[in-house]
């Protein structure tokens, strides 16, 4: 009887562990594959179109993408492929080499989502 409760322990902690699962886990007779996990929705909380429906204020978000216009002295119009939004660089320095259409990671916190949503800029990634 202990040996099957030493079993089911150790199925359970094989099956909590994410390194262990994502490479595959052989727990009583069956492979647990990272395919049977539910799948992310499409709508993933950091995209644009993400951030334009679920963002409120004050919400921070890592974003994958191009700056594509400057649109004001401090506010450029950023997208990832699919949507734009806008984001500002009001109190931060604007990076001397920002390039348009060059990809970036940007770090940033939503600043307003009403009907417009605006990003105030807190990183971006270096320039390679």
């Amino acid at each position: 009887m202990l040996g099957l409760n030493l079993k089911t322990a150790t199925c359970a902690l094989l099956f909590t562990s994410l390194s262990v699962i994502s490479s595959g886990a052989f727990c009583q007779n069956k492979i647990i594959e990272i395919n049977d996990f539910p799948k992310m929705k499409e709508q993933e909380p950091n995209t644009v179109k993400g951030l334009i429906k679920n963002g409120h204020k004050g919400d921070y978000a890592l974003l994958r993408g191009r700056f594509v216009k400057k649109v004001d002295d401090d506010i450029y119009e950023f997208t990832d492929g699919n949507d734009a939004l806008f984001v500002s660089f009001e109190g931060v320095n604007i990076p001397a080499d920002l390039e348009m259409d060059y990809p970036y990671l940007l770090w940033s916190k939503i600043i307003r989502n009403d009907k417009l949503t605006i990003l105030g800029a807190l990183f971006l990634s270096p320039k390679v």
